[in-house]
């Protein structure tokens, strides 16, 4: 990579989130983090702008909603961010939009996520 790329990370797991913010750092991201859609939108408007936006579609029960809508909105703010979003349940969460964004499933392996994010460019 010539240059850091930024990413945000949305996830409410934290543990997925402390692990991909390891392994981002070491492949040369610049990361910022979201525990859940209220906490994204601010994050990304004091950050911005990002490179990537990489997602749980799914965040929760407990949260209530689900990364679409973030993402909807982050893209409406920067239409060219790169966005990867990540589930581990593919025949539930995939609306017809998925053909905008590149999917991942959970679990994914480090070198499933660096092809993944290098499929972006």
């Amino acid at each position: 990579m010539p240059k850091s790329r930024k990413i945000l990370v949305v996830d409410d797991e934290s543990e997925i989130v402390s692990l991909l913010v390891r392994f981002l750092t070491r492949e040369g991201y610049e990361v910022s983090t979201a525990m859940n859609v209220k906490e994204a939108l601010p994050i990304y408007l004091e950050y911005a702008p990002f490179d990537v936006l990489l997602y749980d579609v799914w965040l929760g029960e407990k949260e209530g909603s689900n990364g679409w809508g973030v993402a909807e909105k982050i893209r409406a703010l920067q239409p060219d961010i790169r966005v990867l979003m990540f589930t581990g349940r593919i025949a539930l969460d995939v609306p017809d939009a998925v053909g905008q964004h590149t999917l991942i499933a959970k679990p994914f392996t480090p070198e499933s996520l660096r092809e993944a994010l290098a499929s972006l460019w």
